[in-house]
């Protein structure tokens, strides 16, 4: 039997060690942001399932966030407004998975060098070829038919592109 002590201990050890909040697994294993004392500017990286929340202004409150995972159980039908990625400036690593992210205004202007889309359809993805801070790439099939990747690999040298399945919690 996990005791409350041991998950706390568990979540500030994952945090020292790789700066990584897991959202995801804080709410299975039942424990709120408010009952964790940590350092917000500790925190780089954050992994979540989108279902778990309707407001995500608090990812601001995060100043060093560098990595971002989200995910949406693949069964709902829920869409959200994504526009709230534009104000995580930081951002450097971006992996969505069935979030229903679907403009790339949103995400033009960060300065990501990893980007990992796994997304029905994309509106604006002749966007991508601007992002020139991008050094990784991971495309889910049904997006492949929309880039022009002799483009892409012409407007961003060195680009590496996986057009394969990928994993989100790398």
């Amino acid at each position: 039997l996990t005791t409350w002590d041991d998950k706390k201990s568990n979540y500030y050890s994952s945090l020292k060690k790789r700066g990584t909040l897991n959202l995801a697994r804080m709410i299975r294993d039942g424990i709120s942001l408010e009952k964790l004392e940590i350092d917000r500017s500790e925190v780089t990286k954050i992994q979540l399932v989108m279902d778990d929340y309707e407001d995500f202004s608090f990812l601001q409150d995060y100043p060093n966030l560098e990595d971002l995972v989200m995910k949406r159980d693949r069964r709902s039908t829920k869409r959200t407004d994504m526009s709230f990625l534009s104000d995580l400036t930081h951002l450097k690593r971006l992996h969505l998975r069935d979030t229903g992210f679907h403009d790339f205004n949103t995400i033009t202007d960060l300065p990501l060098i990893d980007l990992s889309l796994n997304e029905e359809t994309i509106e604006h993805i002749e966007l991508l070829y601007q992002m020139k801070t991008l050094k990784r790439l991971a495309i889910s099939r049904n997006l492949q038919k929309s880039i022009d990747f002799d483009r892409l690999r012409k407007e961003i040298p060195g680009i590496k592109i996986m057009t394969k399945q990928f994993s989100y919690y790398e």
